[in-house]
């Protein structure tokens, strides 16, 4: 009798752990998931939300290709490049975008803007990408005179990532 009853129980066990990697391959399929292991910036546009994000991106100066490729993707500017980094933050944005988008659909911003981490790191990637102009033209760890706000390359050029700024 208790070999039945262990058999059931994993017999059941293994109906919900299908049922389960189903839910979540499904999910994962639908939502293009394999599209976010790539380098294409049209992933970013897989979510309707981001269609206003996507579309000041491709207007503006960094989404002009040379040799079919744009001059800065999303990641280029919005990731780390050290390449574990760059991992560890897209299981990240991935995990907190798929949570986000399906337990607060009702909290989602009509307009997104920046937080303080991507800031930072848009200004990494600024002064990594631009180094050479950077270092000549002005250090970027100047605290500007006026608001006492650090210096940073999107408050003078805030058009050159997205056309509606940042």
């Amino acid at each position: 009798m208790q070999g039945n009853s262990n058999n059931s129980t994993f017999m059941w066990f293994l109906v919900v752990l299908v049922i389960i990697i189903a839910g979540a391959g499904y999910t994962f399929y639908n939502a293009k998931g394999m599209s976010y292991f790539s380098d294409d910036s049209a992933a970013c546009n897989n979510c309707h939300v981001m269609n206003d994000v996507y579309a000041s991106w491709r207007k503006s100066p960094h989404s002009r290709e040379i040799n079919g490729k744009p001059i800065a993707s999303c990641n280029d500017c919005h990731l780390p490049n050290e390449f574990v980094n760059k991992w560890i933050a897209k299981a990240q944005s991935g995990v907190s975008h798929a949570y986000a988008f399906t337990f607060n659909l009702d909290d989602l911003p009509q307009h997104f803007t920046a937080t303080k981490m991507s800031k930072n790191m848009v200004q990494a990637n600024c002064v990594r990408c631009h180094s050479q102009m950077v270092s000549v033209v002005v250090n970027p760890t100047t605290t500007v005179n006026h608001a006492n706000e650090q210096l940073s390359c999107v408050k003078c050029h805030a058009n050159v990532g997205h056309t509606r700024g940042f």
